[in-house]
């Protein structure tokens, strides 16, 4: 299955995975400027799009060492269409 668009938000600063997210203030601005860049790319690019899914990989199922969002506009539909 793919998704109408798939949007990868990744920060400038190193964190290596979401494990290493701390509860404050710091770390939640993050979380949330990702967040909103990711729904700015979906408004954008994906205007039909009203349904989206978003997380991050949880160790040890991070296929990178560095902290990325993924963001989907939905509906995710069959890879032959």
């Amino acid at each position: 299955m793919r998704a109408k668009g798939h949007y990868l938000v990744i920060p400038v600063e190193h964190v290596a995975t979401v494990n290493d997210l701390k509860s404050g203030v710091d770390d939640h601005q993050l979380v949330s400027h990702m967040l909103n860049v990711g729904q700015n790319l979906l408004s954008r690019d994906a205007l039909e799009s009203k349904l989206c899914r978003f997380g991050f990989h949880q160790p040890p199922f991070n296929s990178v060492d560095h902290l990325h969002l993924h963001y989907f506009a939905l509906p995710y539909m069959p890879r032959w269409i």
